[in-house]
């Protein structure tokens, strides 16, 4: 039905990467309506996020006698951004680094998260990154979340491509006002986080940039969900194709992807990988999917998952890490 209408009327369909939902569209049909545990959305505008909720972790997410570190919620910052157009605001949330890890204490990751509800649905994501010690700088898009403001704009209208980048910039340059030292950035993204994610590596070079279940290319996941065969520049304005924009980067890259991830398949991303031109490594995790009802890559081990991560910076970014001379 998309597909018909915009052939009508000869529209691209970069609009259909957002799934958004605003903490004002919150209710009965997004939490109690939702069957899957990990689908619901629950936490209306008024309520803080719980930073510390207990879930209910699939049984290979943490090792027999793990747990995750709680954050020390009275040094969460709350940011609101307004945008540069003045018709919204951002909502970022600063979260300093427990300090227990000297390689990671004055690393910042700049998290993009995917397309699922906004950061209400992605704290299990960033609990697990702070238990590695890192700062951390995440942020709601235009209609996610807590993000808009009902006085500047209907908050749940959902940015437009120009506005995302335009927004995508401006958290990046807040970012590295926020760092204690710039040099030290890595660009984290989440699926659709790779969108605003590879627009920032582009804009200013971190010193590096980790995929995870990453959003590949708007023109191929149109051409393979349809039998009719059109031109890639009438699907799409050309501003998410990834897969043509990571040639311009030559900085270090970690991709990370499950064989079995119902969103991308492995064969997409190892062709992606292939176009990467900087230090680079492909970390496929057998019978791994996308997300985190399906088990994405954390899910399936979060002791791994954070080694990798690690691992790969100290080899390939060096200069990401605070490391003993």
């Amino acid at each position: 039905m998309i597909l018909l209408f915009a052939m009508g009327c000869h529209m691209t369909i970069d609009f259909v990467v957002h799934q958004a939902i605003h903490c004002s569209n919150v209710g009965t049909e997004t939490c109690e309506g939702e069957e899957e545990y990990w689908d619901k959305s629950c936490l209306p505008c008024e309520e803080p996020y719980d930073w510390n909720r207990e879930y209910n972790w699939f049984a290979q997410t943490l090792e027999e006698g793990e747990t995750l570190r709680e954050f020390d919620v009275e040094l969460i910052e709350n940011i609101r951004l307004l945008t540069k157009d003045e018709q919204s605001e951002l909502d970022l949330f600063y979260i300093p680094s427990h300090g227990e890890n000297p390689k990671t204490v004055d690393t910042l990751l700049l998290y993009n998260h995917g397309n699922k509800i906004g950061i209400e649905h992605y704290i299990p994501r960033i609990r697990y990154l702070y238990q590695a010690g890192y700062n951390i700088l995440t942020w709601d898009y235009r209609g996610y979340g807590k993000a808009g403001n009902a006085e500047l704009s209907d908050p749940t209208v959902v940015t437009t491509p120009e506005q995302w980048f335009e927004d995508t910039i401006q958290v990046l340059e807040y970012a590295m006002i926020l760092a204690e030292d710039p040099n030290k950035i890595v660009t984290y993204a989440n699926s659709v986080g790779s969108i605003p994610a590879v627009e920032q590596i582009l804009t200013d070079l971190p010193c590096a940039y980790i995929q995870e279940a990453g959003f590949l290319s708007i023109r191929q996941n149109a051409i393979m969900g349809t039998t009719v065969a059109l031109p890639g520049g009438f699907l799409s304005q050309g501003l998410f194709e990834n897969d043509i924009k990571i040639q311009e980067y030559d900085g270090p890259v970690f991709v990370m992807s499950g064989t079995v991830d119902d969103r991308n398949s492995i064969e997409e991303v190892r062709d992606f990988y292939e176009l990467i031109r900087g230090p680079k490594d492909l970390w496929e995790l057998e019978g791994v999917n996308h997300g985190i009802k399906t088990i994405g890559v954390p899910e399936a081990g979060v002791t791994e998952y954070l080694a990798k991560m690690e691992e790969f910076l100290q080899a390939k970014a060096p200069g990401c890490l605070t490391l003993a001379e």
